[in-house]
C-alpha cells in the first residue's frame, strides 16, 4: 500500500466512525413517530411546497387550486388537496425571554429548521464568519413560536436539539469550529515542493481520499436529516446549510488531470478514484430531500470573495485552480437548493436579503396534494411541474420524485446506534413511547408545562416541573350515570446525547359522576421533583387518554448549571393561586408541597381577586456563612413601573454544608392591580454587593 492509499484508507476509517457518531446525532433529531411520507405512486398523496412570488419577490396570496397547473412527467394532475400557509413575521415581542411556561397547544403555528453546521467544508479561519451568519439568522430570522435544532457536523455533542429558547440555539453555535483541510490546489502546491521530483513528475493531492470521504459524510448525513424529518406533520420542512460546498472534483470519472505548476511541475488531480462514490451519495441524498419534501438552503460564509484569501497565499499560476475549486463548492450548492425547491445564498455579502427570503418561503406557501396514478409505480424519476394560469409569476417548487412501489418506511433502514438510542425504562404504554421520544411537541391532547432547577441536593440539583392538561381534550367514556376513562402521564429527562437522567409515569382510572364533571372541568395536574446533575436537559412530558386515543406532549429546555455552579444564584419561580389549588394533582413534590400553600401551577393569568404566590430557592455555592443576603420582590407593569415590592434578609448560618439554599416565599395580592401584563422578578443581593434575579410574566384579567 502506497502512502497515499495508506492516508486515505486511515482517512476514510476516520471519517466513517465521525459518519457514526453523526448518525447518532441526527437520529436524535427523530421527531414525530409517524408514517412519514413515502411516495408511492399507487396510493400516497405526494405533497408539494410552492413559493409563489412576483417580479418584485413579493408573495402572491390569493390563489385557489383552479389557478394553479401541476403535472408529473408532463401529464396534468388533479390536485385533491390545497391549503395556503401564511405565518406572521417572525418579529418577538420584548418579554419573550420571560415566558416560563411550554404549550403543545399551537405547536404547528411556527416554521421548523435545522440548522446544519459543516465543519468539514469550512475554513478554520472563517468559522468566526460562519458563527455571526448562523447567530444573525436565529436572532433576526426565528419568531417566539418557530422551533430550530443545531447540527454541529462532526462535532455531535456541540448539537442543540430542537427548541424554540434562542439562547441555547446561539450556545451551541458558538462553539462551532471549521475544520475543513487545505484546498486541493494547496495540497498538491506543498506536495510539489517538499517531495524529492525532478521537472516533470506530477505531484499529487495526498488528502483526495480524506476529501472524498467528508464529502460523503455530509451527503450521507444530509441523507438521514431528511429521512427524520420526513415524519414531521404539519411544518415545512427546511434544512440550512452553513458550509463552502463540495469542491472535490467529480467532473472526471475518467483520468488524471495535469496542470502546469511552478518550477516546471506538474500538479496532478485525480478525481477518477473516488468520484463515483461522492456522486451516488449525492443522488441519495436528493432523493432523500425529495421523498420527505425537505426543501436545502445553502449559505456560503465566504461571501462575495470566491476564495480569495487562498489565492492571496498562492502565485499567481495557481490562481486559476482556487478560483475553480471555489466555484465548484458553491455550483454544489446551489444545486443542493435547486433541486429541493431552496435557493443558495452565494457569491454576495447581502446575508441580510437571502436570509429574508429563507423566512419568507417558510411563512407564505401554497401546499398542493396530489395522488399519481398507479400506472407509473416504475421506480424512476418523475418530473413535477406547478404553474400558475395567466399570471407571471416566480415559483419555488421540489421539482420530482422517485415513484417507487411499495417503497419500505424511509426509517426502516436508518442505522442506530442501540447504545445511544433513547432508552425508556418506565414501562409505558406504545402510544407514550411514540410521544416520549419526540422531541417536537405533538398537538392533540394540549397541555402545558413549566418548571426547571429548584436548588442544590449534594452534588445533583433538585428540579421540578408541573404539568396541566386540558381536561376539554379529555372524552368519557359515559355509562349508568358515571364518567370513566384511563389517563397516562409521563416525562423523561434527557441529556444532549439522548441520555435519560430521570424519568417518572403515572397511571390513573377517572371516574366520577356526570353530575360532577365540572370537578375536572380546570384540568389535571402532574408535578414531580427529581435530582439532576449540572448540565442542561431536555424533558419531555407527555398524556394520553384511553377512551377517545386523544394524546399530547410538550418539551421544557432545563438548564440545571446556574443553580449548581453559580455562587448565587436564584433557582426556578414556582407560583400558585387559589383557583389552582382545586385542580385534581397527582404526582411526587414532598419539597413544594412543604413550601406552598397549593400545589404549583402552569397559570399564569389571574383576577384582581387572586393573591399569587410565588416560590424560589436562594442559593449560594461558596462561602457565605455569617452573611446577610437581601431578597426582594418587584413587579412591574407593562410600561416599566413599579407597582410592588417587598424584602427580606436571610441569614447563612443556619445553611447546611451540602445544602445552600434559603426557600424564599412571597405573597403579592393582585387587588387594584389594573388588566395588563407584569413582570415579577425575585432577586438577591449580597453584601459585598453581588447580586442575581429571576423573572416570570403573569397576566391580570
Amino acid at each position: 500500500m502506497n502512502p497515499t492509499d495508506s492516508q486515505t484508507h486511515r482517512s476514510r476509517k476516520l471519517a466513517m466512525s465521525t459518519l457514526a457518531a453523526f448518525v447518532i446525532c441526527a437520529a436524535s433529531v427523530s421527531t414525530l413517530p409517524q408514517q412519514p411520507r413515502i411516495f408511492r405512486s399507487t396510493s400516497a398523496l405526494i405533497e408539494v411546497d410552492a413559493v409563489v412570488t412576483d417580479n418584485t419577490g413579493a408573495v402572491v396570496r390569493g390563489l385557489t387550486h383552479d389557478d394553479f397547473v401541476l403535472t408529473d412527467n408532463g401529464v396534468p394532475q388533479t390536485i385533491a388537496q390545497f391549503s395556503f400557509v401564511d405565518l406572521p413575521p417572525p418579529s418577538a415581542p420584548a418579554s419573550e425571554a420571560l415566558s416560563d411556561v411550554v404549550s403543545n397547544e399551537q405547536s404547528a403555528a411556527g416554521r421548523l429548521y435545522v440548522i446544519l453546521m459543516d465543519a468539514f467544508h469550512i475554513d478554520p479561519s472563517r468559522s468566526t464568519v460562519a458563527r455571526k451568519l448562523a447567530r444573525q439568522f436565529v436572532e433576526t430570522g426565528m419568531g417566539p413560536k418557530d422551533m430550530a435544532a443545531v447540527l454541529q457536523l462532526g462535532q455531535p455533542t456541540l448539537n442543540q436539539p430542537f427548541t424554540s429558547d434562542k439562547a441555547l440555539l446561539i450556545a451551541s453555535i458558538e462553539r462551532f469550529i471549521g475544520r475543513q483541510p487545505e484546498s486541493e490546489t494547496s495540497s498538491v502546491m506543498r506536495d510539489a515542493m517538499l517531495r524529492p521530483q525532478t521537472p516533470g513528475a506530477p505531484a499529487e493531492d495526498a488528502q483526495s481520499g480524506a476529501r472524498a470521504n467528508e464529502a460523503q459524510i455530509l451527503l450521507q448525513s444530509i441523507t438521514q436529516v431528511c429521512q427524520r424529518l420526513g415524519t414531521v406533520q404539519g411544518h415545512r420542512r427546511s434544512v440550512i446549510i452553513f458550509g463552502e460546498g463540495i469542491s472535490y472534483d467529480t467532473s472526471d470519472v475518467i483520468g488524471k488531470d495535469q496542470r502546469p505548476g511552478q518550477a516546471g511541475y506538474l500538479l496532478s488531480f485525480d478525481p477518477a478514484k473516488h468520484a463515483g462514490e461522492v456522486l451516488s451519495a449525492e443522488a441519495a441524498m436528493l432523493e432523500a430531500a425529495r421523498r420527505a419534501d425537505v426543501t436545502l438552503y445553502t449559505v456560503d460564509p465566504r461571501g462575495g470573495t470566491m476564495g480569495d484569501e487562498e489565492i492571496m497565499q498562492a502565485q499567481a499560476t495557481s490562481g486559476a485552480s482556487f478560483t475553480h475549486e471555489a466555484q465548484r463548492g458553491q455550483g454544489t450548492m446551489r444545486t443542493f437548493a435547486s433541486e429541493t425547491g431552496g435557493f443558495a445564498v452565494v457569491g454576495t455579502n447581502d446575508f441580510k436579503s437571502g436570509f429574508s427570503r429563507i423566512v419568507q418561503a417558510n411563512s407564505s406557501y401554497y401546499v398542493l396534494g396530489y395522488s399519481p396514478i398507479a400506472s407509473e409505480s416504475d421506480g424512476a424519476y418523475h418530473r413535477i411541474g406547478v404553474t400558475v394560469k395567466s399570471r407571471e409569476v416566480r415559483i419555488a417548487a421540489r421539482k420530482g420524485y422517485f415513484a417507487i412501489a411499495g417503497a419500505p418506511s424511509l426509517t426502516s433502514s436508518t442505522p442506530r446506534a442501540a447504545s445511544n438510542e433513547t432508552s425508556i425504562t418506565i414501562t409505558p404504554s406504545a402510544r407514550m413511547r411514540e410521544l416520549l421520544t419526540s422531541q417536537l411537541p405533538v398537538d392533540g391532547l394540549g397541555l402545558r408545562l413549566t418548571g426547571g432547577p429548584v436548588r442544590p441536593d449534594g452534588d445533583k440539583v433538585l428540579t421540578a416541573i408541573v404539568m396541566e392538561l386540558n381536561t376539554h381534550d379529555i372524552h368519557f367514556t359515559e355509562s349508568a350515570g358515571q364518567l370513566s376513562d384511563n389517563v397516562e402521564m409521563a416525562f423523561v429527562a434527557l441529556d444532549g446525547a439522548g441520555k435519560i437522567y430521570a424519568s417518572s409515569r403515572s397511571v390513573g382510572d377517572l371516574r366520577l359522576p356526570v353530575s360532577q364533571r365540572d370537578l375536572v372541568a380546570n384540568g389535571l395536574r402532574y408535578v414531580a421533583e427529581f435530582a439532576l446533575p449540572p448540565g442542561r436537559y431536555q424533558v419531555r412530558a407527555a398524556a394520553y387518554e384511553a377512551a377517545a386515543g386523544s394524546a399530547g406532549s410538550a418539551v421544557l429546555d432545563v438548564d440545571t448549571d446556574k443553580v449548581a455552579k453559580g455562587s448565587l444564584s436564584i433557582g426556578s419561580i414556582l407560583v400558585t393561586a387559589g383557583p389552582d389549588q382545586s385542580m385534581p394533582t397527582t404526582g411526587s413534590f414532598d419539597v413544594l408541597r412543604g413550601l406552598l400553600p397549593g400545589p404549583p401551577t402552569t397559570t399564569r393569568a389571574f383576577t384582581p381577586h387572586d393573591t399569587l404566590v410565588a416560590f424560589a430557592d436562594v442559593s449560594d455555592n461558596g462561602d457565605g456563612s455569617g452573611r446577610k443576603d437581601e431578597i426582594s420582590t418587584i413587579v412591574k407593569d407593562e410600561t416599566g413601573r413599579q407597582v410592588f415590592t417587598n424584602s427580606s434578609s436571610e441569614e447563612r448560618t443556619e445553611l447546611s454544608p451540602k445544602k445552600h439554599g434559603a426557600p424564599y416565599v412571597t405573597r403579592v395580592p393582585l387587588s387594584g392591580f389594573a388588566p395588563g401584563h407584569y413582570v415579577l422578578t425575585i432577586g438577591a443581593r449580597t453584601p459585598s454587593g453581588k447580586s442575581t434575579s429571576e423573572s416570570i410574566e403573569f397576566l391580570v384579567k
